[in-house]
């Protein structure tokens, strides 16, 4: 696949207003959620979407 087919792909796949992975936090995410505070502030790497972010 050449650079500027596999550029088109994703921006397609991410061009949706729908979320891809769902809008669920992930399992881990939700495991850890004694630790989170309401107003906290939190460093999303590699957040995807941003699902869990939001």
């Amino acid at each position: 696949m050449s650079d500027s087919e596999e550029r088109e792909r994703w921006n397609t796949r991410f061009t949706s207003e729908d979320c891809i992975s769902g809008t669920a936090p992930n399992a881990f995410l939700v495991s850890q959620r004694r630790l989170l505070k309401l107003g906290q502030r939190a460093l999303a790497i590699a957040d995807g979407e941003g699902c869990n972010g939001v």
